[in-house]
């Protein structure tokens, strides 16, 4: 299970205090299998952003909460709410607790300790002794949250509790298939795959998109259910936009081909900028085994001085267009004597980016041409995704496990 650590603390923003309880949650996660995605330390104040830390919801997470004071509490409470769809109710474990607390030293209970009293429907309560944050977990869907103080002792005494009772209770999958697609929105694929997500009796399947890069998750509880089957047609359906079979980037696929068939590429851009190979750079400075060249182009006198192109295809044809990013990218596979080439030209007008992207090596080179719009970030954003698609379909050939396990 992958697990997201999100501390609202501005002590630790303003730098009053240091941020052990994310380490010592962290060790207790990681010995406990957890898998850690993320981790942001954010503001007591969290209302405006609490859509932003959700949204992976769906995905078999463990959200964790992590908060130093009570103004914190119903934001995130109400925030889970409005997630899950649970009610607000107040709970008699978190009631003894805090009014036992305040009766005991005689003084009237605050309204935010009050408020410290409610917690979704269905959700399971350990009372705190320490403070009025009491440790709450819900089960919604795939997904658990999980509110803890943040307090050394609090932690050391509840966290292991909590963590017990989100790991026993689990969605328990038999079987699961992971796909990773480019070119599709979460819309298109949801219709592409609808009649198979309608029957989710003992299969279920669940689409997450970021833009165009989208993650496919295909799980079954039972043994018996014809699993391959089923994950067979999804396969069969988005074929062509599959770039992997597990939850990886198209950075760690791509590094995953070069490296196992140690091969190097060289690039061209010139309306990415650099982009792509600084993407790849950023992901994984190893990447340098693999890149023989790189040639970053800012217009078209630029391009003929640097690798040999001829002024009248240029001329001709323009800066971008087919025959100019072939000839570039020829000119670039024979200067370097790398085993691939991709090379990237384009032109963003109106919102509107139009770019031709080349992959081959010395046998044949490919020209795509593809159209985003958007703002400039956007777009070069998508340009560079789909520029890595092409190549990791060159260097793939459709050569897929699970296509090799069922035709």
């Amino acid at each position: 299970m992958n697990a997201r650590i999100y501390c609202l603390s501005d002590k630790i923003l303003l730098g009053r205090t240091s941020n052990k309880s994310i380490q010592y949650v962290s060790k207790c996660l990681f010995s406990k299998g957890f898998r850690i995605d993320e981790i942001q330390i954010l503001p007591n104040n969290v209302t405006e952003n609490f859509d932003d830390i959700t949204r992976f919801e769906g995905r078999q997470n463990l959200f964790v909460y992590l908060l130093d004071s009570q103004i914190s509490y119903p934001q995130i409470l109400n925030g889970i709410c409005q997630k899950t769809g649970a009610e607000k109710t107040i709970s008699n474990i978190a009631k003894t607790v805090i009014q036992s607390r305040y009766s005991s030293k005689n003084i009237p209970m605050p309204k935010e300790s009050a408020d410290c009293q409610l917690v979704p429907e269905g959700a399971y309560v350990v009372g705190n002794i320490y403070s009025d944050i009491q440790c709450v977990v819900l089960s919604s869907k795939n997904d658990f949250y999980l509110i803890m103080p943040s307090g050394e002792q609090e932690l050391e005494t509840y966290l292991d509790k909590m963590l017990t009772f989100v790991l026993q209770n689990q969605p328990q999958y038999k079987q699961c298939q992971t796909f990773k697609t480019f070119g599709l929105s979460e819309q298109n694929i949801k219709q592409v795959l609808a009649d198979l997500i309608k029957n989710k009796d003992k299969i279920s399947i669940n689409v997450y998109s970021d833009n165009l890069d989208s993650e496919i998750i295909i799980r079954s509880k039972s043994e018996q259910v014809a699993f391959n089957e089923y994950v067979g047609k999804v396969f069969s359906r988005l074929n062509k936009y599959i770039y992997a079979e597990e939850a990886i980037t198209m950075e760690q696929t791509l590094f995953k081909l070069l490296s196992n068939a140690n091969l190097c590429v060289s690039f061209g851009e010139s309306i990415t900028h650099g982009n792509i190979v600084n993407s790849l750079m950023t992901a994984y400075p190893e990447f340098s085994k693999y890149i023989k060249a790189t040639y970053v182009f800012q217009d078209a006198k630029n391009i003929c001085d640097r690798i040999s192109a001829k002024t009248s295809t240029i001329q001709n044809f323009g800066n971008s267009s087919v025959e100019t990013i072939f000839e570039v990218s020829s000119n670039i596979i024979n200067e370097t004597g790398s085993d691939i080439v991709c090379g990237v030209v384009g032109s963003f007008e109106n919102e509107v980016c139009k770019s031709y992207v080349a992959v081959g090596d010395k046998n044949a080179i490919h020209v795509y041409k593809n159209t985003f719009c958007g703002t400039y970030a956007e777009v070069i954003d998508s340009t560079t995704k789909s520029t890595l698609f092409y190549l990791i379909k060159k260097l793939r050939q459709n050569d897929f496990h699970f296509n090799k396990k069922t035709v």
